[in-house]
């Protein structure tokens, strides 16, 4: 199964499920590379956004032995699309090899990362707090007396 077979399955699957995956499902922030500290963007945000961990931090299983920790026993990856961006030297034998005067200047690989609750032995880091109890939406004591004091004055 390749990569695009692989995040149109899972796609599919969420839809099925009753879950747009485009919508906002994170909780904690968007989906970060532990080890580069970039957000994940593309078709990853969709991805890794949409999986159902309390940590936003993804790192490689060889990232987590580096930074002395370990994947827990029967963890299993997510995988993820980088593209290697060819130098101007490649596009050249490219072409050359290929016998066309344009190709494309990079080309997309499939990696497999882990998310940090899937991993032990590395610290967490200080802005990845697991959330917290929902609290919902409060109005200010002085706006609910004035509310109740003057029903009339509030605007559907």
């Amino acid at each position: 199964m390749t990569i695009y077979e692989t995040v149109t399955t899972r796609i599919l699957n969420q839809l099925a499920a009753g879950q747009v995956p485009w919508h906002k499902t994170w909780k904690t922030g968007l989906p970060k590379s532990l080890t580069t500290g970039k957000e994940y963007r593309g078709v990853n945000l969709l991805v890794l956004g949409s999986a159902e961990y309390s940590s936003r931090y993804w790192l490689t299983f060889r990232e987590a032995q580096r930074q002395g920790g370990h994947v827990r026993k029967g963890e299993r990856a997510t995988p993820v699309i980088y593209w290697k961006w060819r130098t101007p030297e490649e596009l050249a034998q490219r072409a050359e090899q290929t016998g066309k005067e344009t190709v494309s200047p990079c080309t997309p690989f499939v990696s497999a990362v882990f998310n940090f609750d899937q991993v032990e032995g590395v610290a967490r880091p200080a802005d990845d707090l697991p959330p917290g109890p929902r609290t919902g939406f409060r109005l200010p004591t002085k706006c609910w007396r004035s509310c109740r004091t003057n029903p009339k004055s509030s605007t559907p």
